[in-house]
């Protein structure tokens, strides 16, 4: 079968977030990720959810944040935490705070233990079996992870990953410093990462915390897009300010200035309208279209009464423009087989 492509100018469109906040046990990766949800919630209207294993310790900040708290409780495999991502999303999540990530990995049920379940599971007891048996092992947790990390960037959705870090060292025992407890390959994959030091009060570090350079690790760790670098940099410590300049790039414009000030708690005002009826403007595929549409639904409690309009007149010429966009791809394909039977 020969496959057929389309080409034509590059231009940027709306995306999705996905990012982490790595630190020790009070570094501040909670409130900083929900005060970065709020500023997102600025541009893209809808609820925040969070995903809490840790002893239900998200209720701490209600009185200062808005948000929706799932409680995940052991077992802590891959399948319990896409169950409870997927409840986030019926519910209309527009972004999931995952606090913490880790437990995926080392919790109890998570990665790790399913591993040594399986070992005990194939050596029955035997030392020297589960020895040999211990690569084998690795199979249904791994495959349960990857199809969980696969499914996370298919969902039209952002995301706000925490991860404990603990000190590390490689094979040779070389200090790789602050690293995450978790699967490599999630943190490969997002955006960028953010390392919150002991104590940090959710204040990045990029160069070096107590008096000493990052290591090459901790470098690594902490990768950051250029066009954030001046976002970041104009503020020390992770804010709402942060979260709508990272919303307002993802929505397909530029990394400018906040709006304003605004409290976090800040109800979506003409900046999410003004969002939806740009995006609806700009939107030129179905799969794009269908998500923006779910995100809009999601949200639409917080569009103002007044502003609706404008946004479902977007909508629906966005609806039109695709249809006859693929109304006339399919007639040039019905005349290029024409033409190839001639």
């Amino acid at each position: 079968m020969t496959r057929t492509f389309e080409s034509g100018p590059a231009r940027r469109e709306a995306t999705y977030l996905a990012f982490a906040i790595v630190g020790y046990s009070g570094s501040g990766k909670t409130k900083s990720a929900l005060r970065i949800a709020d500023g997102m919630r600025r541009v893209k209207p809808g609820p925040t959810f969070v995903v809490d294993t840790n002893l239900r310790r998200s209720l701490h900040h209600a009185d200062v944040h808005q948000f929706q708290a799932v409680h995940l409780t052991p077992p802590f495999d891959p399948d319990s935490f896409g169950a409870a991502f997927q409840h986030c999303i019926a519910k209309g999540a527009a972004r999931i705070i995952v606090d913490s990530f880790s437990d995926e990995h080392e919790g109890d049920g998570g990665v790790l233990e399913w591993h040594e379940a399986e070992i005990e599971r194939m050596a029955k007891g035997d030392p020297q079996k589960a020895l040999k048996v211990s690569r084998a092992a690795w199979k249904a947790p791994k495959d349960a992870h990857k199809r969980l990390r696969l499914w996370m960037w298919q969902q039209p959705i952002d995301w706000i990953l925490c991860y404990r870090a603990k000190d590390k060292q490689d094979e040779n025992q070389k200090p790789l410093g602050m690293q995450p407890i978790g699967g490599a390959d999630v943190i490969f994959d997002l955006l960028f990462s953010v390392l919150l030091p002991p104590r940090g009060d959710g204040k990045p570090v990029w160069k070096q915390y107590d008096g000493q350079n990052l290591t090459h690790a901790e470098r690594q760790l902490t990768k950051m897009p250029g066009w954030f670098e001046t976002t970041f940099a104009q503020h020390p410590q992770l804010n709402e300010d942060i979260g709508e300049q990272l919303a307002r790039w993802a929505a397909g414009g530029d990394v400018a200035a906040p709006s304003s000030s605004a409290t976090p708690s800040r109800p979506a005002s003409e900046s999410a309208r003004a969002s939806f009826v740009d995006r609806f403007d700009a939107c030129s595929t179905p799969d794009a279209f269908k998500a923006l549409a779910a995100e809009m639904r999601a949200g639409w409690s917080e569009i103002p009464k007044a502003e609706r309009e404008r946004v479902v007149d977007a909508e629906e010429r966005a609806k039109e423009r695709i249809k006859r966009a693929l109304a006339e791809e399919q007639e040039e394909i019905r005349r290029k087989e024409a033409a190839e039977k001639q």
